[in-house]
């Protein structure tokens, strides 16, 4: 299966970058969830997919996407 970008339009330097799957899982609901890395800037999303099967990041409540910055690099962006 080829990786499919999830629909992120702006990682944390503002760009749409190439994601690795860094794990899977299947809840019991059936719905396939994925946590990726951008390999650009470090930072991890949780991914599912919609009916279709395109690949949906997880939003924040103020509906931006879910990026989780590792702490060593948002030291460096700062």
């Amino acid at each position: 299966m080829a990786l499919q970008r999830p629909n992120i339009t702006q990682c944390v330097d503002g760009k749409d970058h190439g994601w690795m799957i860094v794990t899977e899982e299947t809840d019991q609901g059936g719905a396939r969830w994925e946590h990726r890395w951008c390999q650009k800037c470090g930072v991890l999303t949780q991914v599912t997919y919609n009916a279709q099967g395109e690949p949906i990041a997880v939003l924040n409540e103020d509906k931006t996407h879910y990026l989780v910055v590792p702490k060593i690099l948002s030291l460096l962006i700062k």
